[in-house]
């Protein structure tokens, strides 16, 4: 008796299945046991490239986190389950309950988990798994994010080492209406960005039944008669009826009946298959997103997933008037800038020695992060010279017109030296890129900055400028 009135209050989890003692099956070590488990942990091994995956079956569901070829699996929810690629549970934690809705990522091989709903309301916490004790730990973040994020709502840009979500507010925002919020999660810095608001295009599929779709190179919202595909480089949204629920109703239900099935995202393919007692797979559906966006976007048919919010609306028609009349003084401390700092762009060069002025351009370089151009319109001089960096940097790539820069030369541009980490150079080259396409939106509509796949090694990601050509 004493356990249903646990179950009652919500301190035990719910249960799945109706083995002859349920309550065995919650501890991990009996359910790890069971035969229909180790099946799913095979399947899910066999599934080499997947950017996640999912498996249910009738005694629960185990899912990859998002980040190509991870090494760990994961019961859903349940912090006490951390396999290894040898099925070895290596979690040590002592939390009775689950973290349910958690978006787990991997990141420069740190196994992150964020938001999701435990014993708490819904929350926003970032925590880690550290595998010398096997433990969760909480990893505090530098600036407060929102009020709760959850897996359906949240998109990882494995690039970029950023996670978007979809700020739910109180548990269920999915029920009200209204502006919905975006925030960015740095996971190299650990701290948070309000980045705006989702488009009020694009509210029908956030407010809507469908649950989102995360791809290594694309996120999916879809909706009953249409879907919205967003690339995540750029956030260009397309929509497109290659998927909609109302066809594909009858073959999703079909799919749920099976006692043994799967969802995964793999080489920008949207997959679900279904394992029978006999080890036979079917597929029940195949969704190229990405031949999909190409196919619309060639139709003309696009929209910015995001939009600034009315706060973020006044810093841009204050920034731009401002802009109009700084540009000559910018241009001018540009110059200054270089003949202090000593740098050849184009050549490649950099001095061995530095002066006292050029340790401090080659700071302001280095710290991206502070350079945010909506400090720009701030009252003190702060803000006015981190927005002159940004200006400075702009105007050192547009005297070098169009070109391709690989991560060493931009880095080299930056003056990220070996004394900089790795972690540290992504974060900043990435705060650098938002903060110069933002200064671009601004002025011209447009970004400057692109990140592309090599055509030649897709494994490397390269930087396309496009400095603006138009008329004054």
């Amino acid at each position: 008796m004493l356990k249903w009135m646990l179950l009652a209050l919500g301190c035990v989890p719910a249960l799945v299945g109706s083995a002859q003692d349920p309550f065995k099956r919650m501890d991990p070590d009996g359910w790890l046991a069971l035969n229909e488990v180790q099946t799913m942990l095979k399947w899910t091994e066999a599934q080499e490239g997947a950017f996640w995956a999912e498996v249910w079956s009738d005694v629960g569901e185990l899912r990859t986190p998002c980040g190509a070829d991870s090494k760990w699996t994961l019961r859903h929810g349940d912090l006490r389950v951390v396999l290894t690629e040898g099925h070895e549970n290596i979690s040590r934690s002592h939390n009775l309950g689950f973290n349910l809705g958690a978006k787990s990522v991997v990141f420069n091989e740190r196994l992150l988990s964020l938001g999701g709903r435990g014993y708490w309301n819904g929350h926003s916490k970032l925590i880690e798994f550290v595998e010398k004790s096997g433990e969760w730990e909480w990893v505090m973040t530098e600036e407060e994010g929102p009020e709760c994020v959850i897996r359906t709502s949240s998109w990882f840009n494995s690039e970029t080492a950023q996670v978007f979500s979809l700020d739910e507010g109180k548990w269920g925002r999915s029920n009200e209406t209204g502006p919905t919020e975006v925030w960015c999660l740095d996971l190299a810095s650990s701290s948070w960005e309000h980045v705006g608001r989702v488009n009020p295009k694009m509210e029908l599929f956030v407010h809507g039944s469908g649950k989102l779709i995360d791809l290594e190179d694309y996120f999916v919202w879809p909706g009953m008669h249409k879907s919205a595909i967003v690339r995540k480089k750029d956030l260009l949204t397309v929509f497109t009826t290659a998927w909609n629920e109302a066809e594909h109703r009858d073959v999703l239900r079909e799919a749920k009946k099976q006692s043994m099935r799967m969802t995964l995202a793999a080489e920008g393919l949207h997959r679900i298959l279904s394992l029978n007692e006999e080890g036979q797979e079917t597929v029940w559906l195949e969704w190229d997103v990405e031949a999909a966006f190409v196919e619309a976007l060639g139709r003309g048919e696009s929209s910015p997933w995001l939009v600034p919010s009315e706060d973020e609306e006044t810093i841009i028609e204050t920034r731009v008037a401002e802009d109009a009349e700084a540009n000559m003084p910018a241009a001018l401390w540009a110059v200054v800038v270089l003949m202090v700092a000593g740098i050849a762009f184009g050549a490649g060069r950099r001095g061995s020695e530095r002066t006292g002025a050029d340790s401090q351009a080659v700071q302001a370089r280095q710290e991206p992060a502070v350079a945010r151009t909506s400090e720009g319109v701030s009252s003190n001089g702060e803000g006015n010279s981190a927005a002159k960096v940004i200006l400075a940097l702009i105007s050192d790539l547009e005297e070098a017109g169009g070109r391709i820069m690989s991560t060493e030369e931009l880095n080299d541009f930056l003056l990220l030296g070996q004394d900089v980490s790795s972690e540290s150079k992504r974060a900043k080259r990435a705060q650098f890129i938002r903060d110069v396409n933002r200064v671009y939106q601004m002025r011209h509509g447009k970004d400057m900055i692109a990140r592309e796949k090599d055509l030649n090694d897709r494994r490397r990601t390269i930087y396309v400028i496009h400095p603006y050509s138009g008329t004054a």
